[in-house]
């Protein structure tokens, strides 16, 4: 899949029994027309598979394009919706793209997010029907330090404290000794 990642956010559930993981993200996904929310799950405690599923992409954010422009690599975008509410153009803050962001709708997305983010992720409401309702919230991320790709989660710090957080329900075990890293300028480009 070609998803490139523009921001996110963690939320660690538990009970006795069981947890979960849910990453919340607001994604550019040019192959599905572009700017979307996309939750994955993953524990013992949620309903349906781990990982990312079918059901687990939203659209908050709308973007009206005019490819009218036949020599135009891409779309100009006419208008901004975020859960229906109209996002006045000349109030975007478009960050610059690049080579590897060939899509001007990434930048425009990542600068949304610096000013819209809760609007433009997964509501509670479209992310709670995959949690088992027994779970409690015991700690929510914005910015927390991800492992790369090729990385194991019980090889990185965050991630043995999130377990522990788990185990304990105790949020005060999660004490970064990491620099966050899910802004997307920091991740690795396709």
């Amino acid at each position: 899949m070609n998803i490139d990642y523009v921001s996110g956010r963690l939320l660690c559930f538990r009970s006795e029994a069981k947890w979960a993981l849910v990453f919340n993200w607001i994604i550019w996904w040019p192959a599905v027309e572009g700017p979307h929310a996309m939750v994955e799950c993953f524990g013992n405690g949620i309903n349906g598979k781990q990982g990312f599923d079918n059901d687990r992409l939203f659209s908050p954010v709308v973007f009206e394009e005019d490819w009218e422009d036949d020599e135009a690599d891409e779309p100009t975008i006419l208008s901004i919706e975020i859960r229906g509410q109209s996002i006045a153009l000349d109030q975007v803050p478009s960050l610059p793209h690049d080579s590897q962001h060939q899509d001007a709708g990434f930048g425009v997305l990542a600068g949304l997010a610096t000013q819209h983010k809760a609007a433009m992720l997964a509501s509670e409401a479209e992310y709670m029907p995959f949690i088992a309702p027994d779970l409690d919230l015991v700690l929510t991320l914005d910015d927390w330090h991800h492992p790369d790709v090729l990385a194991k989660p019980s090889e990185c710090k965050t991630f043995q404290q999130l377990a522990r957080v788990l185990v304990t329900g105790d949020s005060s075990l999660y004490q970064p000794t990491q620099a966050p890293n899910t802004y997307w300028a920091n991740w690795i480009l396709k």
